[in-house]
């Protein structure tokens, strides 16, 4: 999704959001799509900003858990990619041992 677009449909869930405050379903539709464009930043500051007009605390704290359990995610999740050139390089390394040890050893 293009950038100017995303922005386009974040505002208009946001709207929806305001115009339906306390419809829980405006809420998590606005939330799920600020989670899946990484906008949760900026979903946290327009509920800060509406913070005068509303208790928006449990909302933060959805916000809060999303963030927390998507960086735990991310920092569980190490690409298979990696992890094959690892075996390769601890195998091609073990290998080079191996014809060092032979190389080096007396002749009989």
């Amino acid at each position: 999704m293009n950038p100017a677009l995303q922005q386009t449909t974040f505002d208009k869930f946001w709207r929806a959001v305001e115009e339906r405050w306390d419809d829980d379903k405006a809420h998590r539709l606005f939330l799920e799509f600020a989670s899946e464009k990484s906008l949760l930043m900026e979903a946290a500051a327009r509920y800060r900003a509406a913070a005068e007009k509303h208790d928006v605390s449990r909302h933060l704290e959805t916000i809060r858990a999303r963030a927390l359990t998507m960086l735990a995610q991310q920092s569980s999740e190490r690409p298979p990619r990696r992890r094959a050139v690892l075996y390769v390089a601890a195998f091609a390394g073990g290998v080079l041992f191996l014809w060092l040890l032979l190389s080096l050893a007396p002749a009989r």
